[in-house]
């Protein structure tokens, strides 16, 4: 009895209100018609009950119930199509739901997109940033160099020292870089204006490892100059690095030393990468 109750109980909790008022209604009506139907049919309709045979029992009892069945088939017909009611109500609520769920993964996947371009953005300015420091801590160091290895411009050939016009120590790191990259270019002319093809053989670097330590800084400087853009790009451009680079390359294949230098480097770093 108890779990019949709960039963109900369950049912009736899972009901709207309207289903539950008719389901008593029926309840009602039905057992009034067993209370009134019973009376009346032993007081009034002979033979005595006691005394009908089983068919005419049957039909009695079929008779009898037949409202109750028509009743229980009209409430069960309301039950359902309020419960088809509900279904298609949940139905649209369920695809309204779906609707807002993808209006929100699609504005969040376009925040996330945002998000990405920001921390890209972020990431780009950093290593902008970062390569630009790195440009001006070789161009300083190349500039210092400059000024602290005066020595490593006296070069000589057959027919003795090389001239070349020493920049100020005082100028700026800028100033230092072009003045050396101009007495460079000038000091190139100068020489090869001056000798023919069939007599030069040559020249000799009076210190050949601190000029190729210079050297080195050169490229380094050219290496970090070639991860920037925009106006860093413009500004690191300003140096004439690849001029340089250029009236250097020219003093170094023409000293057989440094060439022999620079293949000694290039087989170090080669056996170093294996």
């Amino acid at each position: 009895m108890q779990a019949g109750a709960n039963e109900m109980k369950e049912l009736n909790d899972g009901l709207p209100a309207g289903s539950r008022s008719l389901l008593i209604w029926a309840t009602v009506i039905s057992g009034a018609w067993i209370i009134v139907a019973i009376p009346v049919a032993l007081a009034y309709f002979p033979p005595p009950i006691d005394q009908l045979e089983l068919n005419e029992l049957g039909d009695f009892v079929a008779g009898a119930s037949a409202p109750l069945a028509f009743l229980w088939l009209v409430v069960a017909v309301f039950l359902q199509s309020r419960e088809l009611r509900e279904q298609r109500h949940e139905l649209s609520l369920t695809r309204a739901e779906f609707v807002n769920s993808r209006e929100v993964m699609r504005a969040q996947a376009e925040e996330a997109r945002k998000h990405v371009e920001m921390i890209g953005t972020q990431t780009a300015l950093l290593l902008q940033a970062e390569g630009e420091r790195e440009f001006d801590a070789h161009i300083a160091h190349l500039a210092t160099r400059f000024r602290l290895y005066k020595h490593i411009w006296d070069f000589e050939d057959l027919n003795g020292k090389i001239e070349f016009r020493r920049p100020a120590a005082s100028d700026s790191d800028l100033t230092m870089i072009l003045a050396v990259q101009k007495a460079l270019a000038s000091t190139r002319r100068r020489f090869l204006s001056s000798k023919r093809g069939d007599q030069f053989l040559g020249l000799e670097a009076k210190y050949p490892k601190d000029w190729y330590r210079t050297y080195d800084v050169l490229l380094a400087c050219i290496r970090a100059q070639e991860k920037l853009n925009g106006s860093a790009r413009a500004h690191a451009d300003a140096y004439n690095l690849n001029t340089l680079w250029e009236d250097m390359e020219w003093l170094l294949s023409n000293t057989p030393e440094l060439v022999k230098k620079r293949n000694r480097e290039v087989e170090l770093k080669h056996a170093r990468s294996i």
